[in-house]
């Protein structure tokens, strides 16, 4: 994919060496939880992601339940080491060693790209239920200006700056300066 900063993405492996928790909910440092995650925390499948938005038979790494275990931590190891990413990162090793992963809604990890448009319709009926957004790509909340979400004036484009001032509000609550 020539994203050499995909390398470092193996290092979500080591969520599996994690034995001291019976299950976790991985969110990447690019996402904006738009509500507590909390009931999912009751699956019982050990692991479990939504569905990536270029992709829907694969999911996306950035948002992932999983629960820790020394042999898949291995074996998820192992195959990396064999070269079995078929992306060049976590997402395509993963994807390969849990083919048959359970479906979480996309709401979980509703993936927004400055390019991508989604189907701004159920957008809206269900914008309540967005539980966490994920800013992909290279384009990262925190190397933009707030206003910079807005290329036009269409539903999606609205959305994106919506969700890009959010972040930053969040981010500032917590301490960092504007942009």
């Amino acid at each position: 994919m020539g994203r050499e900063d995909l390398a470092s993405t193996f290092t979500k492996i080591a969520l599996w060496q994690q034995t001291q928790f019976s299950k976790i909910i991985y969110l990447d440092a690019d996402t904006l939880p738009l509500k507590a995650p909390d009931e999912l925390f009751a699956l019982t499948a050990p692991f479990a992601a939504a569905p990536e938005l270029g992709f829907p038979d694969c999911f996306n790494s950035g948002m992932m339940v999983l629960e820790p275990s020394l042999e898949t931590f291995e074996e998820l190891r192992q195959l990396g080491l064999k070269g079995g990413s078929f992306d060049g990162g976590d997402q395509g090793l993963l994807n390969v060693y849990f083919p048959d992963f359970h479906r979480l809604s996309f709401m979980y990890n509703m993936e927004l790209y400055k390019t991508y448009r989604l189907y701004m319709p159920a957008i809206n009926k269900f914008k309540e239920k967005i539980a966490v957004v994920h800013f992909i790509g290279k384009n990262k909340p925190w190397d933009m200006n707030p206003k910079e979400g807005l290329t036009d004036d269409s539903a999606y484009s609205l959305l994106y700056q919506e969700m890009l001032e959010r972040w930053w509000k969040v981010y500032q609550s917590v301490g960092g300066k504007a942009a």
